[in-house]
């Protein structure tokens, strides 16, 4: 049975060797939330650490449910980092209600610096810069 990436409305997928992507359109429904962070959560067992990827460039509204559940979902992976490209300033407000919860509620945001990108291609650039200073610096 071949892979499919969309989650209702929404796409959720991974790249070796540790990137979960996302790509978000219009308004993110707590059923879409729920089984994205499913496949993170199972995609994250036995990695030392993940990024995500995501693509906010149509994202409309994330709903209160689905942004609780996404930080709960966070605070059991071993994310290092948040690479956001495309993100007009509504999803940006919108990713930072969330990143904000995030860093209330955990003690790893310190360990996962979100950061705005103009396309994809910086993202993953900035990604691969980040996994390699981790791996210099021989930490998790």
């Amino acid at each position: 049975m071949e892979y499919d990436p969309k989650v209702g409305g929404q796409k959720a997928y991974f790249i070796e060797p540790d990137v979960m992507v996302m790509e978000f359109s219009g308004v993110v429904l707590p059923e879409e939330g729920k089984e994205m962070c499913r496949r993170q959560e199972e995609w994250a067992v036995g990695r030392r650490r993940v990024f995500f990827l995501i693509d906010a460039g149509k994202l409309e509204k994330i709903e209160p449910e689905v942004r609780r559940i996404a930080n709960e979902s966070m605070q059991r992976m071993p994310v290092r980092g948040l690479a956001i490209h495309s993100a007009p300033l509504k999803a940006r407000v919108i990713i930072k209600l969330l990143m904000t919860a995030f860093k209330l509620f955990g003690d790893r945001a310190d360990k996962a610096p979100l950061v705005y990108f103009a396309n994809r291609e910086e993202a993953l650039t900035w990604i691969a810069e980040r996994r390699q200073a981790l791996n210099a610096a021989n930490t998790d």
